[in-house]
């Protein structure tokens, strides 16, 4: 069976590969909703990646 981890990674791959994005929308005690779609720009995604390894 494929654990979590490796299933959110490779969707996470194959959108990045499409120009897609895939991010986390919320989190709540028992789920978490991601939101796939859209064109990346990649100005947005670099400040949030910055912002996020702060």
């Amino acid at each position: 069976m494929t654990k979590r981890n490796d299933l959110l990674r490779k969707i996470g791959d194959a959108a990045k590969a499409a120009g897609l994005t895939w991010e986390v929308e919320r989190e709540g005690g028992n789920h978490t909703i991601y939101k796939l779609g859209g064109e990346e720009d990649p100005d947005r995604s670099a400040r949030r990646t910055r912002q996020s390894l702060r």
